[in-house]
This record gives structure tokens, C-alpha cells and sequence, in this order.
């Protein structure tokens, strides 16, 4: 939480969100003056079976932890 900013017309705000371990549809977001003005959500495995998903071609993931899944 920022405070005591001084007087601004507008502001800017940059950020990374990584996806880290087993997310499955959860959705991530930014609140501004308690209103949403950001979101987004992230499958590692889009398929119903989880199994199908080929874990060895890991195209947008990378396992940090060294887990089976995508970090």
C-alpha cells in the first residue's frame, strides 16, 4: 500500500506477475481504489486430463523448483 503521494493527474505502474507452481484457471489482478484494473488467469495444462499434457516440451513454462510441473 502506498501513502502520502503527492498531488498527480495520473500514474503509472509497471509489473511482472510470474506464475508459480501448479496454477489451474486461478486468476491473478491488481486493485486500484478497490476497482479491478488488471487481471489475468493461467492453465499449465489446458487439457482435461492432466496426463496428456506433455511436460517434456514446456513451450511458455519452466520448472524453477525442479517439480514435474511448470513453475
Amino acid at each position: 500500500e502506498f501513502s502520502d503521494l503527492p498531488d498527480h493527474q495520473e500514474l503509472r505502474i509497471t509489473a511482472n506477475f510470474h506464475f508459480f507452481d501448479d496454477w489451474r484457471g486461478e486468476e491473478a489482478y491488481m486493485l486500484i481504489n478497490d476497482e479491478a484494473v488488471w487481471s489475468d488467469s493461467y492453465d499449465w495444462c489446458p487439457s482435461v486430463l492432466v496426463w496428456m499434457c506433455d511436460t517434456s516440451n514446456k513451450k511458455k513454462a519452466l520448472s524453477v523448483c525442479g517439480g514435474e510441473k511448470p513453475d
